[in-house]
């Protein structure tokens, strides 16, 4: 459930800001970028950077 939330916090982020996935991940809980990307794995089986670029 709580990652379920960051993952959505963190898609917002990406689609609405320019921040770097580094202030992303700390803006979400994370304290490093692998775990964002762990995450976005794990969830939906992309990468962040192909998440921001392809506007899912």
């Amino acid at each position: 459930m709580i990652d379920q939330k960051r993952l959505s916090e963190a898609k917002r982020l990406m689609l609405e800001t320019n921040d770097s996935l580094s202030t992303i991940a700390l803006k979400i809980g994370y304290k490093s970028v692998p775990s964002i990307f762990k995450l976005f794995q794990k969830e939906t089986g992309k990468t962040p950077d192909y998440f921001r670029k392809k506007r899912m």
